[in-house]
């Protein structure tokens, strides 16, 4: 496998960069329309902004805190460890992408995986076959 981070190479405009975002866009498109998260639009709204995030390249800003804020609308003040949303939809999120490429998505020919460390980075991995 080809785990590569979605953030932008020093040249956002390169063919190889063009090319990956276009496959990790088509890849949260299967994931939107797939039955797995049919009835996930909260999962999938959260995905959706860490991959566009991620594409933009602020990956650097994607801590439980700012997502809180910036996703979840929470006051600027909001303290992770006394309200675990971030983490708790992050893990469903996680576990419900584990699922569709388990099933339905085994096939896909790149993977959106979302880490556990405290920047929810977004990765897309191409599948060996």
């Amino acid at each position: 496998m080809d785990s590569r981070a979605l953030s932008p190479p020093d040249n956002p405009r390169s063919t190889a960069n063009t090319d990956q975002n276009a496959g990790v866009r088509q890849a949260l498109a299967r994931v939107q329309a797939s039955q797995t998260f049919a009835n996930s639009k909260k999962l999938l709204a959260l995905l959706e902004f860490l991959v566009s995030s991620a594409l933009r390249g602020e990956t650097a800003g994607l801590k439980e805190t700012s997502i809180g804020v910036a996703f979840y609308g929470r006051d600027p003040s909001y303290d992770p460890k006394k309200d675990s949303i971030v983490r708790t939809q992050a893990s469903r999120l996680r576990d419900r992408l584990a699922e569709y490429y388990t099933g339905e998505g085994a096939s896909d020919p790149v993977v959106i995986e979302l880490s556990r460390d405290p920047t929810f980075l977004c990765a897309a991995t191409a599948q060996s076959r």
